[in-house]
């Protein structure tokens, strides 16, 4: 029996939406407990703790304790030495953290995603609230705008 993933659960999540455009619909009640806030921390909580990795299960649980945004999330990874920042070259099922949201999500704030693979100089992730919705991604390794990189279980 293969096991689920985070990542596994991500991908039947492509093409959930928001309803208006305004943090609302699915992804407030699914990711986000029913909150209308930005959402991308709360979607990779959603899909970390509805895996059944016994690996990060405890880790999981707590997602939603620390708080369902990019800097606390990054935070508690950082405290519990699963940051590698640009240490280590991302794997599948690892965290992205973007410095800021990019040209889709434009504004302040910061964004994080689930990394599905890497081929060459490309990441490719799949993120929520990208766009108001969950979709699939690129971005070059080389990009300034990622911040770092988070493993909860070496996989």
């Amino acid at each position: 029996m293969n096991m689920i993933r985070a990542i596994d659960v991500a991908i039947t999540q492509i093409g959930v939406a928001e309803a208006t455009g305004r943090n609302d619909g699915i992804p407030a009640q699914r990711y986000m407990k029913g909150n209308k806030l930005a959402w991308c921390a709360g979607f990779v909580a959603y899909c970390f703790d509805v895996s059944d990795d016994p690996d990060i299960a405890e880790n999981v649980r707590e997602f939603w304790a620390w708080g369902t945004n990019v800097q606390s999330l990054e935070d508690k990874m950082k405290e519990r030495g699963q940051w590698f920042g640009w240490a280590v070259t991302p794997q599948r099922n690892d965290i992205i953290f973007f410095a800021n949201r990019g040209r889709s999500d434009p504004g302040r704030g910061r964004h994080c995603g689930i990394v599905e693979k890497v081929e060459g100089a490309w990441v490719h992730t799949i993120e929520g609230n990208l766009g108001n919705a969950c979709k699939r991604a690129k971005h070059k390794l080389s990009s300034n705008r990622i911040s770092g990189y988070a493993r909860l279980a070496d996989l």
